[in-house]
């Protein structure tokens, strides 16, 4: 169910005691359900902040048929069975262009040595 301005104003318009009774059951579904979706929320929150991740830069190389590119990137990935397969944040982000290579290398190093991390090269 929507909550907006609009759905307030066609509940003032709504003089159906049966409808406005089902809207209000539904709406405190809905309450009961963001509730506990809070909850889970904070709990992850918990579990995040007691968690170890591994460091890994990533060096990709993409291939297009007219192009290439570079990705690099620092990878904060939850040290955990299947952490690779997990949402993760991945931070300071760049994309380079083919006769950029040599500074995608050096960012990808730079990256290695700031935050203590493994390199991973994909793509090569």
């Amino acid at each position: 169910m929507n909550y907006n301005q609009k759905a307030l104003e066609d509940l003032k318009r709504d003089y159906d005691a049966g409808s406005v009774r089902i809207q209000l059951e539904l709406a405190d579904q809905d309450i009961r359900a963001i509730i506990s979706y809070a909850a889970a929320a904070k709990a992850q929150l918990e579990v995040i902040k007691n968690t170890k991740f591994r460091k890994v830069v990533y060096l990709g190389r993409e291939h297009f048929t007219t192009r290439v590119e570079f990705y690099v990137g620092l990878r904060l990935i939850p040290d955990i069975p299947g952490g690779d397969r997990t949402h993760y944040p991945v931070l300071h982000s760049r994309r380079f262009k083919g006769n950029e290579r040599k500074q995608a290398f050096e960012y990808a190093d730079q990256l290695v040595k700031e935050h203590d991390a493994v390199l991973e090269k994909i793509g090569f």
